[in-house]
């Protein structure tokens, strides 16, 4: 359990994660049994009754989610948000009692598309709530099943922030974790994602009348992470990026084009909303930029810039309780935790030539389009490939 006081805040907020590997469950069950989890229990049975109740404790929220981790594991979350008990009305012990459809979104239905084919074969090839079929036999009898394995295998871990030194917090877990016989406990790691021999060209259509692009690069064997991380901000991390300034706005290319990275999984993922006839430009224009740093490296004013960047960025961490856990939660596999200014230190080690050898790190693996299926100027050049 990891507890990060700091008396500037009003609230705290605590975090259960819940890590698992399924043990050959279904992930459309342990997603069921984690959201049951915050719709209702056994003193309010029913939702209106624990909302009414999370309504009377000054708007407190419990609500839970579940995704993939930066480490690539599908991860359960359950929150709870509540007002610090030195700012109740009545003295309440806060802490105590509250602890007690993507197909219409197209750049999350590209995202998980896109996903499914970059790590087919790993984690993240399945969505972390499973799959329709998946949810259509979901019983009472599965879910409570997958409530009960994640309790007794699943990773555990709790990180709290805010005003509260979170005694009662640690107390209540403490007696909770006690009444459970857990073994086989799911073991975190670090696992690069595959680079594939030859990248993956994959097509979908749906009715839409622009289109999205998204391309994935994999460095396997590259572990300088802060070098990789100052790349995707110089790419297309930032308003000054390369990706923003070349490609949006001088070429006029696309209405967005960022890039973002993953430090575990060691990949780094370039996307853009595009028109269908502009896609194999932007494709080009993307592996142009990254062959340019490749070639010739990063200028100075660049990677001052995106250290800048990334240091008001984590000036920012301490602004809310739920930030300062996002923080610290993300470092659960490191050799060392470090807090925003450590952190800051270590970014401003980082040279040019480490950028340039992180670009020539990454390869291409995976390139993914969504468009509609009116538009034949590129889809018959995209081989489709059996994804299921």
């Amino acid at each position: 359990m990891y507890k990060y006081t700091d008396k500037r805040f009003k609230t705290n907020e605590i975090q259960v994660m819940l890590y698992t590997d399924f043990n050959g469950l279904s992930r459309s069950d342990c997603a069921a049994a984690a959201y049951i989890l915050t719709d209702c229990c056994k003193k309010f049975p029913t939702y209106s009754k624990l909302s009414k109740h999370l309504a009377n404790l000054y708007s407190a929220s419990l609500y839970s989610n579940v995704n993939f981790a930066w480490s690539g594991m599908r991860v359960a979350a359950v929150k709870a948000n509540v007002l610090g008990n030195a700012y109740a009305l009545d003295g309440e012990n806060l802490e105590a009692d509250d602890i007690d459809s993507v197909i219409n979104e197209k750049s999350s239905y590209a995202a998980q598309r896109g996903a499914m084919i970059a790590f087919k074969g790993e984690p993240m090839d399945t969505p972390p709530v499973g799959t329709h079929e998946e949810a259509e036999r979901i019983t009472p009898e599965t879910a409570y099943h997958a409530y009960r394995n994640m309790l007794e295998t699943a990773r555990i871990h709790i990180v709290c922030s805010g005003s509260s030194d979170f005694t009662d917090t640690e107390r209540a877990f403490t007696k909770a974790f006690s009444k459970l016989e857990r073994s086989n406990i799911c073991e975190l790691k670090k696992t690069p994602s595959t680079l594939k021999p030859e990248p993956a060209v994959f097509a979908d259509t749906i009715p839409m009348e622009q289109a999205i692009l998204r391309m994935y690069f994999k460095a396997p064997e590259f572990g300088d992470f802060r070098a990789a991380l100052i790349l995707s901000v110089i790419l297309g991390g930032m308003t000054t990026s390369r990706f923003f300034l070349n490609i949006r706005e001088k070429q006029s290319l696309c209405y967005y084009c960022a890039c973002t990275g993953n430090r575990a999984l060691r990949t780094l993922t370039a996307y853009a909303g595009v028109e269908p006839q502009n896609i194999e430009l932007t494709k080009q224009a993307i592996l142009d930029e990254l062959n340019d740093i490749r070639e010739n490296g990063v200028t100075e004013e660049e990677l001052s810039a995106a250290k800048l960047d990334l240091y008001n960025r984590y000036s920012s961490m301490k602004d809310s309780p739920s930030i300062m856990i996002a923080w610290y939660h993300g470092q659960i596999l490191d050799d060392e935790i470090h807090s925003p200014e450590e952190e800051c230190m270590e970014i401003e080690k980082v040279t040019s030539e480490r950028i340039r050898a992180a670009a020539r790190a990454y390869t291409l693996d995976t390139v993914y389009t969504l468009c509609s299926p009116d538009f034949d100027g590129t889809a018959g050049s995209y081989e489709r490939e059996d994804t299921e």
